[in-house]
């Protein structure tokens, strides 16, 4: 009898070690996607204007700041929020900062044609986006019912051998006794 309970220790415990192993799989296999930018702020919706005079964008609201990029007279970028100091745009993915000097710093674009073009690759690249994120999304799911399936196979043959392990000795301590 001490064996049999020796043996269904060692089956509990390997299965056990299994199922921590699935679980430790699935946590590191388990991607994060942010749909934000890493400042938790930024937002996708803007409106693109031309920039009528040379300007920097500068990485935070500090023109002691890393430098994004030099703008010149005629670029367009995308403005998302006008403050009184400060104008975000969005650049390259992520929030930019323009001292704003006043004096007509941004002007509607002249050419309705290729602002409306922007206009639509800018839907195109959401939609792509957010389908991409989905796609990940049910990636994840998957791999995690995965894991769940195969440790509830796992625990059910687990179970088997483990009741087949102890009713042979069930029937090795019967022949023991007679």
């Amino acid at each position: 009898m001490q064996r049999v309970k020796k043996n269904g220790f060692i089956v509990w415990w390997f299965l056990g070690v299994i199922i921590l192993f699935l679980a430790l799989l699935l946590w590191l296999d388990h991607g994060h996607i942010a749909a934000e930018a890493a400042d938790g702020g930024t937002s996708d919706a803007g409106k693109f204007m031309t920039i009528t005079q040379s300007a920097k964008a500068y990485s935070k609201k500090d023109m002691s700041s890393d430098v994004v990029s030099s703008f010149a007279a005629g670029d367009t970028v995308m403005v998302v929020k006008e403050e009184s100091d400060w104008v975000q745009i969005l650049y390259q993915g992520e929030s930019a900062y323009i001292k704003n000097t006043g004096a007509g710093l941004f002007a509607d674009m002249e050419n309705i044609e290729a602002a409306d073009e922007l206009e639509k690759q800018e839907q195109i690249d959401k939609a792509w986006i957010e389908s991409y994120y989905e796609q990940m999304r049910a990636s994840r799911m998957s791999k995690v019912w995965r894991g769940v399936i195969l440790a509830v196979i796992v625990v059910a043959v687990g179970y088997i051998v483990f009741r087949s392990v102890h009713q042979q000795g069930d029937k090795g301590n019967k022949k023991s006794t007679k």
